[in-house]
């Protein structure tokens, strides 16, 4: 690997403990895609480890959120351990806003 590559990889991590730390987080597929679907504007980027299933990838870019993943050079276990869980970790979605919009906030704002 190329120390450029590395260095990326490096910052990605970083940024991501640091969003941790500081905005809201929520974890796994079938989360995200309930997000993206109620308010896709409010995730702002998409981390997935770098044995995520093409499968998952695929539904990402077909509800329009390419441009927001960010692959990682973590597998699952490495990113459960560094987000300190008990459970491995395939997908992590960083919200722009600290609360998730419920079903009926969501509707409104589509029919407007």
């Amino acid at each position: 690997m190329s120390k450029t590559k590395e260095k990326i990889i490096d910052i990605a991590i970083k940024e991501l403990k640091k969003e941790l730390k500081t905005k809201k987080a929520i974890f796994g597929p079938k989360v995200t895609l309930k997000e993206i679907k109620k308010d896709k504007d409010n995730i702002d980027k998409i981390y997935v480890v770098n044995d995520c299933s093409e499968e998952t990838i695929k539904l990402f870019q077909k509800a329009k959120v390419k441009n927001k993943i960010i692959k990682l050079d973590l597998d699952r276990e490495e990113l459960k351990e560094l987000c300190n869980k008990k459970f491995n970790i395939s997908v992590i979605s960083i919200l722009k806003r600290k609360e998730i919009k419920n079903k009926e906030e969501a509707k409104k704002k589509n029919k407007k």
